[in-house]
């Protein structure tokens, strides 16, 4: 069943350190599971990771200050809140 999530939050991360995006990728995923958050995530063709999850706010807030804070330096951050689409119902790497 897909659940009713409040808000959707749009993620791009582009590591400075030159992390592997997979190693990125499988830590946000343990940390959006860890959240209870629905979406994916995925490493686009220029090695920026892109997140796409849904969930209450505090635990995208919580998220966010999280990812932000472990890996250091990001030559790209952006992101955006909307509303949720609740099209999810678990978050994937794809």
């Amino acid at each position: 069943m897909i659940g009713s999530r409040g808000s959707r939050l749009v993620l791009h991360l582009g590591n400075a350190e030159q992390k592997s995006a997979s190693v990125r990728m499988n830590f946000i995923w343990t940390q959006a599971k860890d959240l209870q958050l629905e979406g994916y995530i995925r490493a686009l063709d220029d090695g920026v990771v892109e997140v796409l999850l849904e969930g209450d706010r505090p635990e995208l807030d919580t998220f966010i200050t999280f990812v932000l804070s472990t890996f250091g330096q990001y030559e790209k951050v952006d992101y955006k809140f909307s509303p949720a689409t609740n099209e999810f119902d678990l978050v994937q790497v794809v």
